[in-house]
């Protein structure tokens, strides 16, 4: 396959190094509750990360202080900065600070519950510091930079902006929206004159790009987050796209292996939001939606089928009163483990855990739960 940009020289598009499993989302809702415990009265208010079985997390808590989950051990950070991702095996954090040297933090480091963090660095890599690491591969041998936007490899700093000129020179790269775990792919903004698309796919080895087409009448998108929300191929992306003839705002969507935008349904009146988030095999989906009237839900989408779910109806049975399940932030890669934003009765932010029962691949897509949930959901 390959991608002929207007007036400008064909680029051959990258192929997927994996294919996507056919997994069902469908499951038995089992557990719904708050991460571990810190203490002192702290609970945690954002998850950055979670392993791909999801059982390791890097999370921040109601002080603002980052702790990082992994081998049942909760550590504390010290180094640079703080960690912002994990590699898919849960033994390597990543992040740092802006204008610093990029950081990572090996969980075979830790002393005790401290995991410090170390410059990351290579022989004849470049110098300069080049600050905050949103992402990398599995292994912990690639990682991705905002600012400028690209990847440091072992052979050193690859910039995007590189091979954006390489196909016109008035093209150029925008802002980093994450890199694939098990292939050499990122994701991010940019501009190629005469091509109508927003967002791209880089693959950092060979250089190729693959714009990420949106719908007849699209004026934006978003992709959806820094990271969370590919594949572990990278051959799908999710986020949201924008068509003001049919909503002003934007709804959430997904791109293919084609780099072809599809809108993702909503659910009972909640029509817009963003898909933030993705399990690495590239059969889930989730994120935010909202509507007229309707505040923020969590929900999650099955590409096999195309159905899209509240958590709020899927968990009912087991979500206390007064909790409200709004945006889901991260999928283990069997579905089995959801990792939401909630807001408490108290009128906090607080993240979630919700646990289930994944039938074997090929399964009806039936939730168990169905037939509970149709005589009484919940409305908020």
């Amino acid at each position: 396959m390959r991608s002929v940009f207007a007036g400008a020289p064909a680029v051959p598009a990258m192929v997927a190094l994996m294919s996507a499993s056919v997994a069902s989302a469908a499951y038995t809702p089992l557990a719904f509750g708050p991460l571990d415990d810190p203490g002192s009265g702290l609970y945690f208010t954002q998850v950055h990360d979670i392993s791909a079985d999801g059982m390791s997390y890097v999370g921040v808590l109601s002080n603002n202080t980052v702790r990082v989950k992994a081998g049942g051990v909760l550590y504390t950070t010290s180094g640079v900065g703080a960690p912002q991702r994990l590699s898919p095996d849960g033994m390597v954090a990543v992040g740092g600070l802006h204008g610093a040297t990029p950081q990572r933090w090996n969980i075979a480091d830790a002393v005790g519950t401290n995991l410090p963090g170390t410059d990351i660095a290579f022989a004849g890599g470049p110098n300069p510091a080049y600050g905050l690491v949103y992402g990398t591969n599995n292994g912990a041998t690639a990682f991705s930079i905002s600012t400028p936007t690209g990847v440091l490899t072992g052979g050193g700093f690859v910039r995007a902006n590189d091979a954006f000129t390489a196909v016109d020179p008035g093209a150029f790269a925008g802002a980093n929206r994450g890199m694939a775990a098990f292939a050499p792919v990122a994701v991010l903004m940019g501009h190629v004159p005469g091509v109508d698309a927003f967002g791209w796919r880089w693959n950092y080895e060979s250089g190729a790009l693959q714009p990420l087409t949106s719908p007849a009448g699209a004026t934006s998108i978003n992709i959806g987050g820094v990271g969370g929300e590919l594949s572990g191929d990278g051959s799908m992306v999710g986020g949201s796209i924008t068509i003001p003839s049919q909503t002003p705002l934007g709804q959430p969507a997904y791109w293919d292996a084609a780099g072809m935008g599809h809108i993702v349904p909503g659910v009972d009146g909640r029509i817009w939001g963003n898909m933030s988030a993705m399990n690495y095999s590239g059969t889930i989906g989730g994120g935010n939606l909202f509507g007229p009237g309707l505040t923020n839900h969590a929900f999650i989408h099955e590409f096999a089928s195309g159905e899209s779910y509240d958590l709020n109806e899927v968990f009912a049975p087991f979500i206390p009163d007064g909790w409200i399940l709004t945006a889901t932030q991260h999928i283990s890669d069997d579905g089995s483990r959801i990792y939401c934003h909630a807001l408490a009765p108290d009128g906090t932010t607080r993240v979630v855990v919700l646990d289930g029962e994944v039938p074997a691949p090929g399964a009806a897509v039936l939730f168990a739960a169905a037939g509970m949930l149709a005589g009484g959901r919940r409305r908020r």
